[in-house]
């Protein structure tokens, strides 16, 4: 089944980890490459593994692209760089925003700044304000051959769908039925308000971005473009993430667009 890139990107994690399970060795001796949505998980889950449970890939390019993502703590960005390396915090601030949009940004008009703003501000305040966690990641890579900037975001939250049972006003809602409520606007907070994080955020992601993305949170995924095209998965047990993981795709160059129209 032909799935969508960034779907396609976390599957090959999933892969990953479903190869440790049985073998107790995570072995990318064969990988040719890496998308920010299969590494930054799989990067998590590899600062909890001793090194001599994982081979690192056996290309050279390759394995100095995974090691420097993994492994760059001392000036993790520079600002002519094309990537961003895996960054952790316990939690996201401006410094973090302003290093995701300075990437993607970069040689935009002000109108597609403001639009990337906005969108990964929505984003960040989202995850602030909702996920719970104690740890948070993110890295990007600008794909200039193929005209394109990838960003995932992970958070070790309790989950959106964790955060919907949490607030005791949806009962034992399912993982694909609270993901879509949180996409379509729903709130966790108090009654009579609605969450306006992620609708904005996919708004003008897909909308005056023209891009496309994937959130996958406990045992649900949902991805979707600019075409409106979108659709949700209820994932196996197996492929569910214990945290949520948020992968974005931008087109390069970006085609003008007035963002204010895309504001939910």
């Amino acid at each position: 089944m032909d799935l969508p890139p960034l779907l396609d990107c976390y599957v090959q994690f999933c892969a990953y980890r479903t190869a440790f399970r049985e073998s107790e060795v995570l072995d990318l001796g064969e990988a040719t490459w890496f998308c920010p949505t299969t590494l930054l998980p799989l990067g998590d889950f590899l600062t909890e593994l001793d090194k001599s449970k994982y081979l690192l890939p056996k290309n050279p390019n390759v394995k100095n692209y995974v090691s420097t993502i993994l492994e760059r703590h001392v000036e993790p960005h520079k600002v002519d760089d094309t990537y961003i390396p895996i960054m952790k915090a316990a939690k996201f601030d401006q410094s973090h925003s302003e290093i995701i949009c300075d990437l993607i940004s970069k040689n935009m008009e002000t109108a597609e700044k403001t639009a990337v703003k906005l969108a990964v501000g929505e984003l960040l305040d989202n995850v602030d304000q909702h996920s719970r966690c104690t740890s948070a990641s993110f890295m990007a890579q600008r794909y200039e051959k193929m005209r394109s900037v990838e960003v995932s975001i992970f958070d070790n939250g309790i989950t959106i769908p964790g955060s919907f049972r949490k607030s005791g006003r949806y009962g034992n809602i399912s993982d694909s039925d609270a993901l879509k409520k949180a996409i379509g606007g729903m709130s966790t907070k108090p009654e009579g308000t609605r969450g306006h994080g992620l609708p904005t955020f996919i708004s003008i992601l897909t909308g005056a971005l023209k891009g496309e993305a994937l959130i996958v949170s406990k045992d649900a995924a949902y991805y979707t473009e600019s075409n409106n095209n979108e659709k949700l998965y209820k994932l196996d047990r197996k492929d569910g993430l214990g945290g949520t993981l948020i992968g974005m795709r931008i087109p390069l160059p970006m085609k003008k667009a007035d963002v204010y129209e895309f504001i939910k």
